[in-house]
């Protein structure tokens, strides 16, 4: 079983996968890195952060229907922002173990 911190569950299943997606095939890591070279610390200019819009959406068209999640991981791309773990079978139907298998 794994903890239930998120951060450890990302950490053992981004191991695992590498950090491509299981359910899209994006490679988060490699995404994450892109996001985070574009305007480096401190505030982004309003071009860096439409470039990120773009660079999240040429990835991953499917953001287009989630505006919150889209801009929130343009402007503080970390990898909570930018993937989360969850059960390959539901809670509700008998999936509630954090093994590595069910998520």
């Amino acid at each position: 079983f794994l903890t239930k911190s998120s951060h450890s569950i990302r950490k053992v299943v981004g191991r695992f996968d590498l950090g491509v997606c299981n359910h899209c095939h994006v490679d988060g890591q490699s995404l994450l890195s892109e996001l985070q070279a574009i305007g480096g610390e401190g505030e982004l200019t309003s071009g860096q952060l439409a470039n990120r819009v773009r660079l999240i959406l040429d990835r991953q068209p499917e953001f287009v229907n989630h505006t919150k999640l889209l801009h929130r991981l343009a402007k503080t791309p970390t990898s909570g922002n930018m993937w989360h773990a969850d059960h390959a079978t539901p809670v509700r139907a008998g999936g509630g173990l954090a093994t590595l298998e069910n998520l």
